[in-house]
């Protein structure tokens, strides 16, 4: 059957000597891996310029029920990405975005509303003139909203910690992992912002690194398997 989708690519894996496999987000179907051959040829259809990293696609695809890969007919990159690629701050962050992203979607499972937080802050992020230093912690709060474990802001109360394997603030002392009061504010803050507003909250340089580690274990106690993060060192030293 064919259909017309909206895709994210996540990962491409060589795959014999001239074909990858392309793993896409999907609006229509969630997780979705196709095989796509002579990628080097002059003439492909498909190229290694459309296959850059978070890229946005319109895609006709073939869709087989119960098949590990599918095929594409025609992907168009729309809307075309230009300084994803080109500034050193926000490719860091595509590059991180991306890791994470392969490390939390792993179900074949439609999902509306992820689709759309992804492809909006992929927009939003090559539209800006210059990505906020704090933006990927921000992303990293307001993607948890979408995998079940958005913190219990309900709960925040100045002069509060953060209990990750909670969720939730409280003025209770004693717990072996925690935000301190500082980082447990600007999460909070975080939590209530939005992307245009991130550079107000003010928070240094030190900091961000600080929220980053944290918010990775955080990630770590409520994903199976989540694991390490290679690309945040580089992000932590670029968003400095």
């Amino acid at each position: 059957m064919l259909v017309k989708t909206r895709t994210i690519l996540l990962k491409t894996l060589k795959y014999a000597e001239n074909s990858v496999i392309a793993r896409f987000y999907t609006e229509e179907f969630g997780l979705e891996s196709f095989i796509i051959n002579n990628i080097r040829s002059k003439k492909a259809a498909i190229n290694a310029a459309h296959l850059q990293p978070l890229s946005l696609a319109e895609t006709d695809l073939y869709q087989r029920a119960n098949a590990n890969l599918q095929r594409i007919k025609e992907l168009r990159c729309q809307p075309v990405l230009h300084s994803l690629y080109t500034d050193i701050a926000k490719t860091s962050a595509v590059l991180f975005m991306q890791e994470v992203l392969n490390k939390v979607i792993i179900e074949k499972e439609k999902n509306e509303a992820l689709f759309s937080f992804l492809y909006h802050h992929i927009c939003w992020a090559d539209a800006v003139p210059k990505l906020p230093a704090a933006y990927p912690v921000y992303w990293l709060v307001q993607l948890s909203r979408h995998l079940g474990f958005f913190p219990d802001i309900d709960s925040w109360e100045p002069d509060t910690l953060f209990l990750p394997a909670q969720g939730i603030f409280t003025h209770e002392t004693g717990h072996p992992l925690y935000f301190d009061t500082t980082n447990a504010k600007y999460l909070y803050d975080l939590c209530l912002a939005k992307p245009e507003t991130i550079d107000s909250i003010g928070i240094s340089a030190s900091y961000r690194r600080q929220l980053l580690d944290a918010l990775l274990h955080y990630y770590r106690l409520h994903i199976d398997g989540f694991g390490e993060v290679k690309a945040h060192k580089v992000l932590a030293e670029v968003l400095a």
